[in-house]
C-alpha cells in the first residue's frame, strides 16, 4: 500500500549481550546488515531494515522471499561459550500521516 510504510524487524537479539549480528535479505538482495551485537545503552531498540521505494518492487507480485542469517555470539565478557541465542522476524506496517 503506497500510503503505508513498512519495516522488517529482527527480534531476539535486541538486548545487550543477547545476540550478535545478522544479515537481512529480500529476494536475495541485502537490505541491512549488522556485523556486531548491541552495545551498552542501546538495548531494546528495533533492529532490521525499512522497505523503501526501491525495494517495494520485490513485493509487487505478491510473492517475496525474506531471509535472515544470524552471526551468533561465541564469547561473552566471561569467556568463550557455545553459540546460542534465538532470532525472530516480522513485518510492521504504519499508516503515513497526512501532511
Amino acid at each position: 500500500d503506497p500510503e503505508r510504510r513498512y519495516r522488517i524487524v529482527v527480534g531476539g537479539s535486541s538486548h545487550v549481550a543477547a545476540g550478535d549480528g545478522y544479515a537481512l535479505l529480500v529476494d536475495g538482495q541485502l537490505v541491512h546488515e549488522s556485523s556486531a551485537g548491541v552495545h551498552r545503552r542501546q538495548g531494546g531498540q528495533p533492529r532490521g531494515g525499512h522497505v523503501y521505494a526501491d525495494l517495494r518492487e520485490a513485493f509487487a507480485d505478491g510473492e517475496v522471499t525474506i531471509a535472515v542469517h544470524s552471526f551468533l555470539r561465541y564469547n561473552t565478557p566471561r569467556g568463550p561459550v557455545p553459540p546460542n541465542g534465538h532470532l525472530s522476524l516480522w513485518i510492521e506496517e504504519a499508516r503515513t500521516p497526512p501532511l
